[in-house]
């Protein structure tokens, strides 16, 4: 059968599984509305997050002091809540995106702050859920080596045993995630459901209301060419 899910989000739907059957639900709109519960709370966590994140986390701290920064926080949290794509991702098609975005934000503000033993792992569970994470692996890459020059030249232990145990707790929840899925499994499986998963979508866009969209590229093998004389 059919699955181009990571095994982060067959956690998810085991949990939707479990509720599914304790209340004794089959299938129609009460199943559909399950499935829609953890994308839905997702985002309502996820606009408090952005709210937090702007208001507390030194990275934004360019964006003012006070109440003025308070107001800035509430109304990008209130962009993100009450945005189009947010209500059509998880309310009405129920897909994992919000799971997703909700992991790769609370990533950042833990990074922010430099708590990377918590950092790391909620990284790997983000990339386990939706391979789409991984894009953001080069720069946390990049700011992990700089992190790392930094505590050595200063000597700072505290900062090195941190981001070792961020290297370590990341490794143990990969191994959580992925290790009950993989008696029976060849050596590469999770590379190659990865890989098979991202080249199965070789297309412009797939229902997305994007510029791709505009141009005609719903569907469209994307290595064709599009009106700007380059390919989707």
């Amino acid at each position: 059968s059919f699955c181009d899910y990571p095994p982060g989000y067959l956690y998810v739907l085991l949990v939707d599984g479990l509720l599914m059957n304790l209340l004794g639900v089959t299938g129609g709109p009460g199943a559909e509305l399950i499935v829609k519960l953890a994308p839905i709370a997702c985002d309502i966590a996820g606009a408090a997050l952005v709210y937090r994140l702007v208001r507390e986390s030194a990275l934004c701290a360019a964006l003012g002091e006070g109440r003025a920064r308070g107001r800035t926080a509430l109304l990008l949290a209130g962009l993100y809540a009450f945005n189009p794509a947010t209500a059509v991702t998880s309310a009405c098609w129920g897909q994992a995106d919000a799971v997703l975005a909700l992991l790769v934000l609370l990533a950042l503000w833990l990074a922010s702050d430099g708590r990377w033993r918590m950092a790391l792992p909620v990284y790997v569970a983000a990339c386990l859920v939706k391979p789409q994470a991984l894009m953001l692996a080069p720069l946390g890459a990049a700011v992990l080596v700089k992190q790392t020059v930094l505590a050595v030249r200063g000597r700072d232990g505290r900062a090195l045993r941190d981001l070792g145990l961020g290297l370590l707790f990341a490794a143990l929840t990969a191994l959580t995630i992925v290790l009950p899925f993989s008696p029976g499994q060849p050596a590469d499986w999770l590379i190659a459901k990865y890989t098979e998963t991202l080249s199965s979508y070789n297309y412009g866009t797939l229902s997305t209301g994007n510029l791709m969209y505009v141009l005609g590229g719903n569907w469209v093998d994307a290595s064709l060419p599009s009106p700007l004389g380059l390919s989707y």
